[in-house]
Order: C-alpha cells, then structure tokens, then sequence
C-alpha cells in the first residue's frame, strides 16, 4: 500500500474523523477568544461610582418591598430588585418634609441629599430652615457647616469656621467630623497648615471601617508634599 493510500484510509477510520473535528473547534475557540478580536463598546465598561456609594436618599428609600408570598420585590418586577429610580426617591423625601415641616430629621436628611446631588443652593436652604426651628440642634448646626465649608464664598467659610469651632466643645457630634469639615473649611481658605492639623485629627479619630478615612489620607499626603 503506498503513502497516499495509507493516508486516505487513515483518514477513513473513526478515530481520525474525531481527531480532525476535534483540532478545528480547537482553532475556532482560540481565535473567537483572541483578544484581537474583542470589541469594546461603551455599554461594556462597567459605570464607577465614587467610593462606591449611593447618595443618602437612595439608601433610605431602596429597600425592596415585601410580596404577599414573602418575598422582595420592587414595582414591576416581582422576581428581582431593580435600581431605585432616583427621581422618584428624591420626591418621596421632599413629600415627606412638607408633610412633616417640624420634624428636623427629615428636613437633614434632604438637605444633605441635595447637597450630595450638587444642589447646594437647595442644600443651604434646608439646612438653614432646620438650624431656624432649633438654633441649639448639634446635628442642624454640623450639617449647615458641612454645606458652606464646600463653598469657595468668603462669608459662607467664615460662619462654617465659627459654627465648627462652636461644636468642638460639645457633645452632641462627632470631632472627627468637625475636624474633618474644618479641614476642609480651611483649605478652601488658604491655611494649608491649619487644614493639615485638622485633617490629621479627622483621621486619627476615624473608624478604619469609615470610606473618607483612605480619602483624608491621601489629601494629607498630597497636601504635606507640596508644602514641605
């Protein structure tokens, strides 16, 4: 039997015809997984979210609903939770603060989500209006100074200085806060040096669990390498 007969009944036998299929879905695969061949479009590149959180008003309100059969489920879709359409959220809290004018709470809540959305004007005026029923409120008076201490207004830095510098002889908050918010308040300032120190002390009385703590740090970082 000579050579080209010997391959045309190699070729014939079972075995071969499986090793022949065998080798081509190999190449087919390898190609298909090339990464000359990958194509990326923008709705294949994941959405970032800074620090990975959502705002206030979404973490209040997302919790999914209860079915009758036990179950979680959201509006329209009973067999998986869907985002949270933020619109709506927001509407929920703004109802809920005119619904309930005195209760100080809510009226933080939604001052702090404005001011996390960039609606600071809005933010100012709710946290203005909660300080307005209670002018000893700790909480009202730290959320108003966290407002104006991201404004880059002289006058609006200057009461965020005094109401911050007032709250570090109370109780009723959390220093680290206060030194974290002034920090920030002087930065904005100018003081690099007084923003440095209360920065430090943010941290140095921050939980570790706490996201900001990696952020402060870093800023301390930067901050300290450009004024030495």
């Amino acid at each position: 039997m000579n050579t080209q007969s010997s391959f045309i009944a190699w070729l014939r036998h079972p075995g071969s015809i499986l090793l022949i299929i065998t080798i081509v879905l190999m190449f087919v695969i390898m190609s298909e997984q090339s990464p000359d061949s990958v194509t990326v479009t923008p709705d294949s590149i994941a959405p970032v979210r800074m620090g990975d959180e959502l705002p206030r008003i979404v973490r209040q309100f997302s919790a999914p609903t209860v079915s009758a059969s036990g179950g979680s489920k959201t509006a329209g879709s009973p067999d998986r939770l869907q985002a949270p359409d933020l619109g709506s959220l927001l509407g929920r809290l703004e109802d809920k603060v005119n619904a309930e004018p005195a209760n100080i709470s809510n009226r933080l809540l939604l001052a702090q989500t404005y001011n996390e959305l960039g609606l600071s004007d809005k933010a100012l005026q709710e946290a203005r209006a909660a300080r307005k029923q209670d002018s000893t409120h700790a909480r009202a008076r730290l959320v108003l100074a966290s407002i104006l201490s991201g404004r880059e207004d002289k006058t609006g830095l200057d009461e965020a200085r005094k109401l911050l510098e007032e709250l570090q002889s109370g109780n009723g908050v959390k220093q680290y806060l206060v030194a974290m918010y002034l920090g920030d308040t002087f930065i904005r300032m100018g003081d690099h040096d007084a923003a440095l120190s209360y920065w430090q002390q943010a941290v140095d009385g921050m939980p570790v669990s706490d996201n900001r703590r990696a952020d402060i740090k870093k800023r301390i970082t930067e901050l300290s390498a450009k004024t030495s």
